[in-house]
């Protein structure tokens, strides 16, 4: 599943899908009976924000080998 954080807040992904009944694997939080010994499957493959003192669009990207 690929998604697109709007305001940045807290949990704001893992609340919305717990509340649509798509909890995040492994979720101590939110995650009901989806418990796993290897912790919560969330992964940022990036990170694009404009940096306050520059004003410069920075963007920083992983590359997992993972197919979206």
């Amino acid at each position: 599943m690929r998604v697109n954080i709007e305001t940045g807040r807290l949990h704001q992904i893992r609340r919305h899908l717990d509340h649509i009944g798509y909890p995040v694997m492994g979720d101590p939080k939110y995650g009901r009976g989806n418990k796993n010994r290897e912790g919560m499957k969330l992964l940022a493959r990036g990170l694009a924000f404009p940096d306050p003192k520059t004003n410069k669009f920075q963007e920083f990207r992983l590359d997992t080998g993972l197919k979206l």
